[in-house]
């Protein structure tokens, strides 16, 4: 028998998607992991409830230009702290580009080790 997904609804928020033009305040249903609907008259009497209002609920984030200081200066920020903290803000993609101490052909090998370390 198949375990029934938890479900989430999260009410009341403003909902903007800029690629389809919309701007309302409505209600978004998370079933398992995936949102499942996004309506302004969503309504589960089974799922458990978070109010949003005053809140905005946007499509995730993309940064054209993020300076990891990996490798060199992990003492600031690793990759690993700056996409944590990257999608803490929302972001969902990043394009790394590189400002550390070692010259161009040998950051991608220190990567390269790095990525395989990790």
């Amino acid at each position: 028998m198949e375990q029934e997904q938890k479900r989430l609804l999260i009410r009341g928020a403003r909902i903007l998607n800029p690629a389809r033009g919309e701007d309302y305040i409505g209600n978004i249903l998370i079933s398992g992991d995936r949102i499942s609907a996004v309506s302004e008259n969503l309504y589960d009497a089974d799922a458990e409830v978070i109010e949003a209002k005053g809140l905005t609920a946007v499509p995730g984030f993309v940064d054209m230009h993020v300076h990891l200081r990996d490798p060199g200066f992990t003492d600031k920020e690793d990759i690993y702290t700056g996409c944590r903290a990257a999608a803490a803000g929302g972001v969902t993609s990043l394009c790394a580009i590189f400002w550390t101490k070692q010259r161009p052909p040998m950051r991608m090998f220190m990567l390269r080790q790095r990525l395989q370390r990790d």
